[in-house]
């Protein structure tokens, strides 16, 4: 095999390995995930679900936001602290407003919002694939 022929096997292997690898760096959508019950949620707090995912609830409602760091897409629900009023990356140090805006870089990006929905029983489905405003709640009923 020439140089050449081993460099574009290397590289294209390499590229295969990070196209394959992908979906577990975090980012790009998981479509629905399981969100818990609305009975789980008190007002001013935030909870990690998994998969990138936060639900929280204020006097509005549910939300979700996603908790992939738009720096370098370490998941600050796994490796960094999550409270209503400030998330912050524990990987690079980025700090992200309740609204998911960018406080303290190096993430120059805000956060993401995901729709809810909530079944017949409370389940709470997060719906990663649909953007939603930061400022949407799904009303839940005490």
């Amino acid at each position: 095999m020439t140089d050449t022929t081993r460099r574009t096997f290397l590289r294209t292997t390499a590229c295969m390995a990070c196209v394959m690898a992908a979906p577990a760096c975090g980012g790009g959508d998981l479509g629905p995930v399981d969100g818990g019950r609305v009975e789980d949620y008190a007002n001013g707090v935030l909870k990690y679900v998994g998969d990138g995912v936060a639900v929280g609830k204020d006097e509005e409602g549910l939300y979700a936001i996603s908790t992939i760091c738009t720096h370098q897409d370490c998941d600050i629900g796994e490796d960094g602290t999550l409270t209503q009023d400030l998330i912050t990356c524990g990987c690079h140090g980025s700090q992200f407003g309740f609204d998911g805006s960018v406080i303290t870089g190096p993430a120059q990006d805000p956060l993401d919002f995901y729709e809810i929905s909530i079944g017949d029983f409370g389940e709470v489905t997060v719906h990663t694939d649909r953007s939603a405003d930061p400022s949407t709640r799904v009303s839940v009923e005490e």
